[in-house]
């Protein structure tokens, strides 16, 4: 009977640290979640270790503990990608920010030395 409810209050412990890693992700709180990562690898382990006949007798968390992972994997490949997407955009900024300039009439690029600066004076 102990040994039951020791291994349910490991699985809630496991539970409760995913819904905060969805909530971390969600808040987009990168640095907490990455100071939890030790604290999931031992969590892993422990599931790992679960005796066969309190898996049978535990399936309902298990089958949950799947169900946040999984969806927290999902949260997880959107906020990576996302962050790719950002860090490109802004390299792209940067690499076209040299490249903008002025134009003549005729369309043509304007080298940025040849240009005059013009100072406007009030009267």
């Amino acid at each position: 009977m102990f040994e039951k409810l020791s291994w349910q209050f490991r699985l809630n412990r496991v539970i409760a640290m995913l819904e905060e890693d969805r909530r971390l992700l969600l808040k987009g709180q990168s640095a907490r979640l990455a100071g939890n990562a030790h604290r999931r690898s031992e969590a892993e382990a422990e599931l790992q270790a679960i005796p066969p006949r309190m898996a049978e007798a535990h399936q309902a968390e298990i089958s949950r503990i799947k169900t946040l992972a999984r969806r927290n994997e999902t949260l997880m490949t959107a906020y990576l990608d996302g962050a790719r997407q950002a860090v490109k955009r802004l390299t792209d900024i940067e690499a076209n920010q040299r490249s903008i300039g002025a134009y003549g009439r005729d369309g043509v690029r304007l080298n940025p030395a040849a240009t005059r600066r013009t100072q406007d004076k009030r009267a």
